[in-house]
């Protein structure tokens, strides 16, 4: 009985309730636990993340978006928020919404990740020569020197769009910068395709 009291009063485990109720399709066990600690933290950015959650899998996207804008309203420089928001609406196909939420950030962060993210919904949208400048943007400003997840992108973009060539080249510098089964394999298809 006390190990429940202390339970029911500690929040990493209250959270953690939320998504395992979710995932066993008791979303009115998960609601109910959220909102209860939405009124003893309402700041709280990851009780409203998780509130999204559970109102996606209820179906309510209208609700799941107000509380995605809550979660990233509390926690505007946390990378993952946003790549939630952008997600979100591609999934809801509102790809322009995701645009312009992460259109600002990536101008002012000038990050790799934000541009890369850019890419990727330009990429959705069939906006190759955007999906492409973003990519070619975000690979300018990588910093890690194996980080190859922007040029991996733009490999894909360009075999997606039959541009071989383009897309043997990246693919041979992913490889250079950090060997990897993936990219040996996504090489070996391409030279097949070329009948090579």
């Amino acid at each position: 009985d006390r190990i429940a009291s202390v339970i029911k009063n500690y929040l990493p485990a209250r959270l953690i309730y939320a998504p395992i109720a979710r995932t066993e399709k008791r979303y009115a066990d998960s609601e109910r636990e959220l909102s209860e600690l939405m009124k003893e933290q309402p700041n709280n950015a990851d009780i409203h993340d998780q509130m999204a959650r559970t109102q996606l899998a209820m179906g309510r996207t209208a609700d799941a978006e107000k509380s995605l804008l809550r979660s990233l309203e509390l926690d505007p420089n946390s990378y993952n928020r946003i790549e939630q928001m952008a997600r979100f609406y591609i999934e809801t196909k509102q790809p322009e919404k995701a645009i312009q939420t992460v259109s600002p950030i990536a101008d002012k962060e000038q990050t790799a990740q934000y541009f890369q993210l850019l890419g990727t919904v330009y990429a959705g949208m069939g906006k190759v020569p955007d999906a492409e400048a973003n990519y070619k943007k975000a690979l300018s400003l990588e910093k890690d020197p194996k980080g190859v997840t922007a040029q991996a992108a733009l490999a894909s973009l360009y075999i997606q769009t039959g541009r071989l060539p383009e897309a043997l080249q990246q693919l041979n510098e992913v490889i250079e910068k950090n060997p990897n089964a993936g990219a040996y394999a996504t090489r070996g298809m391409v030279y097949e395709t070329q009948g090579k």
